[in-house]
């Protein structure tokens, strides 16, 4: 799970809305989106490495990583069809929001990420369908200590 984390985190707030599944199950789904994606794209291993690993590139520039992470987004849901997706169906993510609150109470704030959510999506510009999706993935990675 450490070698996925910076991914996990993402996926956990963003998609738990969608699978209502529990961390070892999205587990399993990221390392299922990434082995096809690196087996559609082939990108070189240090790539696939670093994103998993710190969830950015060294390259934001490279179009076979952003791609890359576009097609991850791609087999978790959060893009469709090259677009963005994820905000249509908040509302269900902050119903489970609530519902996988820890014990005491604590976890993400709905209000907040999704504020932050709409914020990186605004900021997805690019010349292309992976760099936009690829900015508006990097944003989250930047935010998501405050969501988990």
């Amino acid at each position: 799970m450490e070698k996925y984390a910076s991914i996990v985190c993402v996926a956990l707030v963003l998609l738990l809305g969608y699978t209502d599944a529990d961390p070892e199950e999205l587990n399993q789904k990221i390392n299922e989106a990434s082995s096809k994606c690196k087996t559609r794209l082939n990108p070189p291993d240090d790539v696939v490495n670093t994103v998993i690993s710190t969830g950015i590139l060294k390259d934001e520039n490279s179009e076979i990583g952003t791609c890359f992470v576009q097609c991850v987004m791609e087999e978790l849901g959060i893009v469709k069809d090259g677009v963005f997706s994820i905000l249509e169906n908040f509302e269900k993510i902050k119903v489970s929001m609530e519902k996988h609150k820890r014990p005491d109470g604590s976890g993400p704030d709905p209000e907040k990420v999704e504020k932050e959510i709409t914020e990186c999506a605004a900021a997805g510009i690019g010349d292309t369908a992976c760099a936009k999706n690829y900015r508006i993935w990097a944003c989250m990675m930047e935010k998501r200590a405050a969501w988990i």
